[in-house]
């Protein structure tokens, strides 16, 4: 499905730049609209005389109004490809959030920006140039390298992305201090060892709170082990 929505965005964005996405060139394409409308939600598509169209509430931080007009645009793409789909699934709803990611940052794109070791101020500065969210920037990273995502919430974990999603490790006392501090307001860099299916892994833990909400950010890549110059792969 991955690959599928990866040709689908490619054909869309084929001779445009895409750092940022032009959306409103997306819609051209698709002979969707795009208007700004003070609505209760944040976002919908409406069948209109004229066709479909694209409404965004403008009262959203710029980088969600983008993501609310990709996901969007992922229910117009899924509307031409399949008419008879129940746009109302949870499963249309999670393809419009894949659609949504690959137009805003598409893979190949993505990859070429991506440091071999990705830290804090990488991610921010990949939220700039994509326009896009500091956590979906981060979920994008750990997407596509092995890098760690843990978002957490009065210190408890709320959201884990990447591959030891699963993990016991994320139960580990020091690490759950590391997210106290964080949700308390904290910021900085340490390192730490988890266990994973009887493995020991170092790593390299970056935290930062997200404004004054309680949550916070916390990134995990793998630390050079004492004694060695470069980290695990």
């Amino acid at each position: 499905m991955r690959c599928a929505i990866r040709a689908v965005v490619a054909g869309l964005l084929s001779g445009s730049s895409t750092m940022p996405t032009d959306l409103f060139a997306v819609g051209e394409r698709l002979g969707v609209s795009i208007t700004r409308e003070l609505i209760s939600g944040s976002g919908e598509l409406r069948h209109t005389p004229k066709g479909l169209e694209v409404v965004v509430n403008p009262e959203q931080p710029q980088p969600r109004q983008r993501f609310t007009i990709a996901h969007e645009l992922g229910h117009a793409i899924i509307q031409q490809l399949h008419p008879s789909a129940d746009q109302r699934k949870k499963e249309i709803e999670r393809l419009c959030d894949l659609f949504a990611v690959e137009l805003l940052m598409p893979e190949e794109s993505f990859r070429q920006q991506l440091p071999r070791e990705v830290t804090l101020p990488d991610v921010q500065r990949l939220a700039r140039q994509y326009q896009t969210s500091l956590l979906a920037t981060a979920h994008r990273c750990a997407e596509l390298s092995s890098m760690m995502v843990v978002v957490v919430m009065g210190g408890k974990i709320e959201q884990v992305s990447g591959a030891l999603r699963d993990s016991a490790a994320w139960k580990d006392e020091q690490f759950l201090s590391i997210a106290q501090q964080a949700s308390d307001g904290q910021k900085g860099t340490t390192q730490l060892f988890l266990t994973h299916n009887y493995s020991v892994l170092n790593w390299k833990v970056q935290f930062q709170p997200l404004g004054k909400t309680g949550r916070a950010l916390l990134l995990l890549t793998r630390a050079a082990l004492p004694g060695t110059s470069e980290a695990l792969r």
